[in-house]
């Protein structure tokens, strides 16, 4: 599904493994982001069962982190606050294309 945000494309992928939802999505440069790059982010969400809320995370490197460690990341960087660690979470959960030697 591709759509057309203020300022920015962006291109959804969603599926369903076990218990999870997934999401990748795809988007140019997002206006006032330091990484110009386009780039994806994948999100999961385990559905809530009356008993539990649901969870939500997001792909940073090779772990998941919770989509309020995520969110806090983001704030402290637009408010200029951001630590070496949420820059680094930040970094390594937006996928950019690496372009190889020919």
């Amino acid at each position: 599904m591709k759509k057309a945000k203020n300022d920015y494309e962006q291109v959804k992928y969603i599926w369903r493994k076990g218990k999870y939802k997934y999401e990748a999505r795809w988007h140019t440069s997002t206006p006032g982001a330091p990484n110009k790059a386009q780039s994806w982010v994948v999100t999961r969400k385990k559905a809530g069962d009356g008993a539990n809320k649901p969870i939500t995370m997001v792909r940073s490197g090779n772990r998941w982190v919770s989509w309020k460690t995520w969110q806090t990341a983001i704030k402290a960087r637009q408010n200029g606050t951001a630590t070496k660690s949420q820059l680094k979470l930040l970094n390594e959960g937006h996928f950019t294309r690496k372009r190889g030697k020919k």
